[in-house]
């Protein structure tokens, strides 16, 4: 859906005409004079109001009524900025700010609101370095008077959050939104300004992409505004398309529909049938359609939008043609197509996101009716416009999507033409463009958050195409080198969030920086790429912009400098983002284990095999057809089904994921699995046969052949982070350090649907003294902390010092909220500010040497599943922190089956087993202990290392 205006509510506080003053025989006219401005001014009479409003000042100032007289001059204010007049604006806020410092007190209320006006229009000017100066003149001022907890100050800070938000630094924005709203809770604000702050917040998570966050601030809102104000209140109509907006990007069409005409509703009776506003939820309306692929209802709303914007110069108009385009394209009708996005271009002034949409669309056109090389050309044209700006090796763009679409779009044309005609030139071709490409995308500077986000899925797709292409020519000329890059670009998709993430974690831990340097570099560096769009979009206005530009440039250059001169381990480790190749994996691996890295594509995924001597690319079936089978896999796991059904789920799954690689794994015993989103599909459960006749009537699990019968399993995120592991493996000596709060209790068996987060774990403490004793029998440190004394201050001040930390808790995830993911432990019984929960954010900092960690608790690996970064959970983060090796949980475990395993894991470790053979030979002994014990129970503990 292309991006739309968001409907910004923002309630900046001006002072009202108050009483003006006692009644006295001198001021009666005054008086008078007031009541007219303030009739003249309900009817938009600013000019009559003007002139009342002086008379009133000047009898005033005469005398020297100096508060009556100030609210008169800046309600005079008010009225140039509600003309929209800024250059009488201005100066009668500076005359307001220096004759009140002079007849009031040095710091008063009406300087202060001077301040806030001027910041306000700085701000909508982009004048952004005067408004930042006013505003927090402003804030400053109203804290000495007011006190922090005040509704004044409360605006203040929503005006600050609003100066963040239009040059899209959305976390800045949202910690003053934030306060703001706490403040004005606190103080019992009126409602309305209460709801306008929640919208606010609202808002900047829609721009964020976190549209369901979005929505419940705007539902919060929306009660509110409900009570307040009048059902057809403009602010409930902008709230109602907020919501619809957040509901489309959501995949949720029905709602988003719903909610539209709501809007469409109030829309009509505040406008009438032919405004603008009206036209905007038209092609709103239109664009879900086109989205729900329902082209017809999308058509019959473009058409309605047609009328209100034919016969004016606004670039609405070009959105309609295009959306008609679009959905003429879409019903195969390629001669009404043409004729629409022709009549787009005829309209566009500005060459921005329409104008690429504009030439993406007559490629489809192009490639519809069989011209292959005008489609390339158009795709072409596509690319090259969406480019703003190329500098020091950097490239800006005007839209990241519209970019990689174009790409996509010629890539698969060229491919596709090629396996329908098999000529050399169109996949040599895309080999070539493929190559370019990945150069380009390595560029790209995307500084806004849900930009990133769609900016690495459409990597996924690039990267797809790119194996694709790459293993066409292999099977072409078979030619090693082909697989070389097939690899390379596998790891490329894997590592690009991933690893940029790590180096620059890295880079902060190894050289030491503080904290607060590496955040101004990233708040200069997306401030200079602000300015570069500013001028790029205002022409007109470029001159006036290059100075700001040349400021923050300078600045940015010289912070760089500074970084690169005091910590060179900084420069040297942040820019580092070198992907490992085929021949330094097969250095490193034995000749028993096989790395098995995944790649998926939309239609066609592929499976390579590397072993010490070999290297394999296997195709598998195409990631949609495979995600069915995974959730049919993973629910048979978690909700114990009996063996028929666990074993019919685990095998379709088995067939397509390993059985086409089953002769490339003869003789191996190790398998490395790198598939960031495979992490929550635990290999060792799938079964290589089908179960046997006996099995399934006795519901005997045992029998099942296990992967894990036959290899150890470890996983991770990419080959490159595994081979950089490897390489700074060092020979420790184990020390544990054992912790277990919830250890105290009556022993019993709890139930993994009816636990809760404070529930007693008293096989926890059964099994941190068996871990205690098996290290003490091998004269090996272990220190071991229980129920009050493990506390969460306690593990992070110690956890440094010890080569294994082993955590049996509490745990929990969180699919929504990435860093909310946590482990419990005891609260710290000296300091109420400590609660005893550690947060997947706050471990992020940490510093660990730990050479194992081991999570046991429940749903310690679950986390929200990001393209390219796998399972961002509690077992990543402690991997961002330094531990070298992880064993955590995929799911709710039962502390009994979890205390058996972990012994028979330590006994197996500390008999000279490593980490993978020592869970190999735990799972397996749980397997043979009990028959019918379902997999859930043992296969739910899986490993990132080795």
């Amino acid at each position: 859906m292309r991006i739309k205006k968001l409907c910004t509510l923002v309630v900046f506080l001006m002072v009202g005409f108050a009483a003006l003053g006692q009644e006295k025989a001198d001021t009666v006219l005054a008086k008078e004079y007031y009541q007219k401005a303030r009739f003249m001014f309900r009817k938009s009479a600013y000019d009559s109001t003007i002139i009342f409003l002086r008379k009133t000042s000047e009898i005033y100032k005469k005398c020297k009524l100096w508060r009556q007289y100030f609210e008169s001059e800046f309600s005079i204010a008010r009225c140039f900025y509600r003309k929209r007049v800024p250059t009488e604006t201005f100066s009668q806020l500076q005359k307001i700010i220096k004759e009140s410092s002079q007849y009031l007190s040095k710091e008063n209320f009406y300087k202060s609101e001077s301040y806030s006006m001027l910041g306000v229009i700085a701000t909508n000017e982009k004048r952004f370095k005067e408004a930042i100066v006013y505003l927090n003149k402003c804030l400053e001022i109203n804290k000495k008077l007011f006190g922090y907890k005040h509704y004044i100050v409360a605006s203040s800070l929503n005006n600050l959050g609003r100066f963040y938000y239009r040059q899209e630094r959305f976390y800045k924005a949202l910690t003053f939104y934030k306060e703001s709203l706490k403040i004005k809770i606190a103080v019992k604000d009126k409602p309305h300004y209460i709801g306008n702050s929640y919208n606010n917040i609202g808002l900047i998570y829609q721009q964020l992409g976190e549209y369901e966050n979005a929505l419940e601030f705007f539902g919060q809102a929306y009660k509110i505004f409900q009570q307040q104000l009048d059902a057809n209140n403009p602010w409930i109509f902008n709230l109602y398309r907020n919501m619809a907006m957040c509901y489309a990007e959501l995949n949720k069409f029905d709602k988003a529909l719903s909610e539209y005409n709501k809007s469409l509703e109030i829309a009509t009776k505040v406008h009438g049938v032919g405004h603008e506003n009206i036209g905007q939820l038209y092609i709103d309306i239109a664009d879900t359609y086109l989205l729900m692929q329902k082209f017809t209802k999308a058509i019959e709303y473009y058409n309605k939008a047609l009328p209100i914007y034919k016969n004016k110069n606004n670039k609405d108009i070009v959105t309609v043609y295009n959306g008609l385009g679009r959905a003429y394209l879409a019903t195969k009708d390629s001669q009404k197509a043409f004729f629409y996005l022709i009549k787009a271009q005829k309209y566009m002034v500005i060459r921005g996101k329409e104008y690429i949409v504009n030439l993406n669309s007559l490629g489809d056109y192009y490639q519809m009716n069989g011209i292959i090389d005008s489609a390339l050309v158009y795709y072409k044209k596509g690319i090259s416009q969406n480019i703003v700006e190329k500098s020091n090796n950097k490239t800006y763009l005007y839209n990241t999507k519209g970019f990689t679409n174009g790409i996509f779009k010629r890539i698969e044309l060229l491919l596709d033409t090629y396996e329908k005609n098999k000529k050399s030139d169109y996949l040599n071709k895309t080999i070539r463009e493929v190559d370019y490409y990945d150069k380009e995308l390595q560029k790209i500077v995307v500084t806004k958050q849900t930009d990133q986000f769609l900016f690495l899925a459409q990597l996924k797709r690039f990267y797809a195409l790119a194996i694709r292409a790459n293993w066409l020519l292999y099977q072409k000329n078979n030619n090693l080198k082909s697989l070389d890059k097939c690899f390379y670009y596998s790891e490329r998709y894997k590592a690009t969030v991933l690893l940029s993430s790590l180096t620059k974690f890295y880079a902060l831990k190894l050289a030491d920086i503080p904290p607060k340097l590496l955040e101004y570099e990233d708040d200069l560096r997306k401030t200079t790429t602000y300015w570069k769009n500013q001028i790029i979009s205002n022409p007109k206005k470029a001159s006036e912009y290059q100075d700001s530009l040349f400021k923050y440039n300078r600045a940015y250059e010289a912070l760089i400098a500074k970084l690169e001169k005091d910590y060179p381990k900084y420069a040297q480790l942040k820019y580092q983002n070198k992907t490992v190749n085929i021949a330094e994996v097969q250095q490193k691996l034995d000749g028993q284990t096989a790395l098995l890295e995944y790649a998926f594509g939309e239609k066609q995924s592929y499976l390579m095999v590397i072993t010490k001597t070999g290297v394999n690319v296997v195709p598998i079936v195409a990631d949609k057809k495979l995600k069915p089978l995974m959730n049919a896999y993973y629910e048979a796991l978690a909700n114990e089904a009996r063996v028929k059904t666990f074993a019919k789920t685990s095998y379709a799954l088995y067939e397509a994921l390993l059985k086409p690689a089953e002769k490339y794994l003869q003789g191996k015993k190790r398998l490395l699995v790198v598939a960031p989103s495979l992490e929550s599909i635990p290999f060792e459960s799938l079964i290589s046969q089908k179960a046997p006749a006996n099995a399934i009537k006795t519901d005997d699990y045992s029998q099942l052949n296990y992967l894990i019968k036959q290899y150890q399993v470890s996983y991770h995120y990419s080959a490159t982070l595994w081979h950089r592991g490897v390489q700074s493996k060092q020979k420790v000596t184990p020390r544990l350090l054992a912790l277990a709060p919830f250890s105290t209790g009556k022993s019993e068996t709890i139930s993994t649907r009816t636990r809760k987060s404070a529930d007693p774990l008293p096989e926890s403490g059964v099994e941190v003294r068996k871990l205690f004793n098996l290290f003490n029998a091998k004269k090996l440190g272990a220190d071991v902390y229980l129920a009050k004394k493990a506390t969460k201050k306690r593990f992070v001040s110690q956890a440094k010092d010890y080569s294994i930390l082993h955590i049996a808790s509490h745990s929990s995830a969180s699919t929504k909220y990435a860093d909310l993911a946590k482990i419990r432990f005891a609260p710290d019984s000296d300091t109420s500010k400590v609660d005893g929960l550690l947060y997947s954010g706050e471990v992020y900092n940490l510093s660990l040497n730990a050479d194992l960690l081991v999570l046991s608790s429940c749903e310690s690996g679950v986390g929200k599943l990001a393209q390219g970064e796998g399972v961002l959970s509690l077992a990543r983060s402690f991997l961002y922190a330094g531990a070298r090796n992880i064993v955590f949980s995929l799911w709710d475990v039962n502390d009994v089956e979890t205390r058996k395993l972990m012994t028979a894991f330590y006994t197996n470790f500390l008999s000279g087993q490593n980490y993978r053979e020592a869970l190999q030979k735990a799972q397996h002994s749980r397997i043979k202990a009990d028959k019918y014990l379902p997999p859930k129970h043992w296969a739910g503990f899986v490993m990132i290392g080795e």
